[in-house]
């Protein structure tokens, strides 16, 4: 079988993988996030500036997903590979700093999509992804029709679309629907307007200003991943 779109060893030529993840220096979403800078805050939705999280050595409980059972051990490992090889190119998507266990419980969908692309270069077990990817596609599916939690979802969402799911031939490569189903949730929560959050919403609301910071961050991924 021949490995098209999202192959876990897939070379992209002219970037360098091993700093910048999928992306280069001069092309990676990081270098058009970075131009927006955030404040210290303690939203759900920020992240430190590409540094490893402080709970790096922290052990996480078993997790399923389906039928499949990923124990503690590969999640660290799929979490610390993440941390190291791809989320400096997505820095600041979401939070960094939250054990696995607490990604976890603030999203589900989210803290398996960010498994899933660490275990694309979490060489102990290179088996981990492919028990994973399936299961990740239909919880992905059953989110884009949940508006409620758009926010994790737009965020998965920009992960599985940097870092599409191994497919045998193009035309059956989802990111695209993905994409483009999910590139609707930050229009409906009115990201592409960082500023006038309360225009979306029915109840008052106070914006801070690294709410407006995050709202545009997020904005950016989107418009450079969906």
């Amino acid at each position: 079988m021949t490995m098209v779109s999202g192959s876990p060893n897939q070379a992209v030529p002219g970037y360098d993988q091993d700093s910048h993840g999928a992306f280069g220096a001069h092309q990676s979403p990081l270098s058009l996030a970075r131009q927006v800078s955030i404040p210290s805050t303690t939203s759900p939705f920020t992240g430190s500036a590409g540094n490893s999280s402080r709970y790096t050595n922290a052990r996480s409980n078993d997790h399923t997903l389906g039928t499949t059972v990923l124990i503690g051990q590969k999640i660290n490992g799929c979490h610390k590979t993440y941390l190291r090889s791809y989320a400096p190119a997505v820095w600041g998507l979401f939070d960094q700093e939250q054990s696995p266990d607490d990604l976890y419980h603030f999203s589900p969908l989210l803290f398996w999509a960010v498994i899933y692309v660490g275990s694309r270069g979490y060489h102990k077990d290179p088996t981990a992804s492919e028990s994973i990817v399936e299961r990740l596609k239909a919880l992905l599916h059953h989110a884009l029709f949940d508006p409620e939690n758009a926010i994790p979802t737009i965020q998965a969402a920009v992960l599985v679309c940097l870092w599409p799911f191994p497919v045998d031939s193009t035309f059956k490569d989802p990111s695209h629907a993905v994409a483009g189903a999910a590139m609707h949730f930050p229009v409906q929560k009115g990201l592409q307007y960082a500023s006038r959050k309360q225009d979306y919403a029915r109840v008052a609301l106070v914006q801070a200003e690294a709410d407006r910071v995050v709202r545009a961050r997020l904005w950016t991924y989107c418009v450079v991943a969906l």
